[in-house]
């Protein structure tokens, strides 16, 4: 049964011991000029340590810092051009974010196999800008300003590099919250048209809310035969009635917290209160906080959607 455990800890150690040894011979070889064979090591090294981390971007730095020393540049593989027309084809057939975001990982794949190629590092930010991945374009963006500082759009670059960093802290504002907040509520309102929210039973009565056309009504249902034939004009069905908790039983569907509205669920009428209902955000609970004054018997009842 230890066996799996043992082979994992042995190919964790093994990942370890490349990079480390991968490492450890591309900085002797950097320090001994070898610059081509340095780049050769460093990128084994990169290929052992994972996407996005702290190791992973030191390595691609160092990387593209010895890529200039070499003279002539070096070439780019035939699997990498793969790659990179792969990336090609995805962008031009490019919809959404999604489709963005399958364009960048064809020119990931590509950087794995030729981490000094500087111009992949502008096309993947530029993917990702698109795809609204902000933080990681400009971590593209500044990885090909390492490889190509003097590049005529060097500045061009860095201005867009800015132009991110302002989109990231208008998506982090108090107002860009909000808006995404009610994008979010105006998406469920609309899914909720038609739902009803159910209490527990007492006997053959239970507190039931439904809502129409933007609007909450919360009210008792009761199949109990003696109520269905004594208040017709509540009849809900040909088994049961709705009854309003009172006069002022319905309140717009405007928001998370909906109110003022009263339930005749307190024991004395001069205790009744304005009502909150409280819905949770995946729509799937209503809570109804009573509001009674003096009366503290009546406790929040929790409805659940059951349509």
């Amino acid at each position: 049964m230890r066996r799996p455990i043992m082979l994992l800890v042995f190919l964790a150690g093994g990942v370890t011991a490349v990079l480390a040894d991968s490492e450890s011979d591309g900085a002797a070889a950097e320090k001994a000029g070898k610059y081509r064979e340095a780049l050769s090591h460093y990128t084994v090294a990169l290929q052992a340590v994972a996407e996005g981390s702290e190791k992973n971007q030191q390595l691609r730095e160092r990387i593209l810092l010895i890529a200039r020393k070499i003279k002539p540049p070096i070439a780019t593989p035939d699997e990498a051009l793969r790659f990179e027309g792969r990336a090609e084809a995805a962008i031009q057939e490019a919809k959404n974010a999604q489709d963005y975001l399958n364009g960048a990982k064809e020119y990931e794949a590509a950087l794995k196999i030729a981490p000094w190629n500087a111009n992949y590092y502008f096309n993947l930010g530029v993917v990702l800008d698109k795809a609204g991945k902000y933080p990681e374009a400009i971590q593209s963006f500044k990885l090909y300003l390492i490889g190509a500082p003097n590049s005529p759009d060097s500045k061009d670059v860095a201005k867009r590099i800015a132009g991110l960093e302002y989109k990231i802290e208008q998506q982090t504002s108090p107002q860009a919250q909000a808006a995404r907040e009610q994008q979010e509520f105006e998406a469920l309102k609309r899914s909720l048209e038609g739902a009803v929210f159910r209490g527990p039973s007492h006997g053959s009565s239970w507190p039931e809310v439904r809502v129409r056309n933007d609007e909450i009504a919360y009210g008792i249902v009761d199949t109990d035969p003696e109520s269905v034939r004594s208040y017709p004009e509540y009849r809900d069905g040909p088994s049961s009635i709705f009854v309003p908790s009172n006069r002022n039983h319905r309140a717009p569907l405007s928001g998370y917290r909906i109110h003022p509205f009263t339930s005749a669920a307190c024991s004395s009428m001069e205790d009744i209160r304005p009502t909150t209902a409280i819905l949770s955000r995946d729509g799937n609970t209503l809570t109804i906080k009573y509001n009674c004054g003096t009366d503290s018997g009546h406790r929040d009842q929790i409805l659940q959607r059951r349509k």
